[in-house]
């Protein structure tokens, strides 16, 4: 079973990204399992050992910019949507994100986003 992990500063904001995630995903046939790392840095350490399939990063400003080249360093061929206030469209090209959303998430933006996954692998 794949895994995909929901990242965002807030629990609350998570577990409704994961509502989020849920519905776009089993719209589309498919039910990975959703996590909601608790804490970073463990999630951090796990990765090294077992990388999730694919990663939904919201997380603003320069704290989402250094945890989306984290992550891409340990996770190099994890699937990855990157949620962002500020512009780093660029950066996230750099680092292999596959799909950028500046602003807030929205069901479709997050369709988008999968149908970019399902591009780069087969979900």
């Amino acid at each position: 079973m794949d895994r995909i992990a929901v990242i965002s500063p807030s629990p609350s904001k998570s577990i409704r990204l994961c509502r989020q995630m849920a519905r776009c995903l089993a719209g589309m046939g498919y039910f990975p399992l959703l996590e909601i790392p608790e804490d970073l840095e463990a999630f951090y350490y796990a990765m090294r050992a077992s990388p999730p399939d694919g990663i939904l990063l919201v997380m603003d400003g320069i704290a989402g910019l250094n945890t989306a080249e984290h992550l891409r360093h340990l996770g190099p061929d994890c699937t990855m949507i990157w949620c962002c206030d500020l512009d780093f469209s660029l950066q996230a090209y750099r680092l292999r994100v596959d799909y950028f959303i500046q602003g807030n998430p929205t069901e479709e933006s997050l369709r988008q986003g999968i149908l970019c996954w399902q591009d780069r692998r087969k979900l």
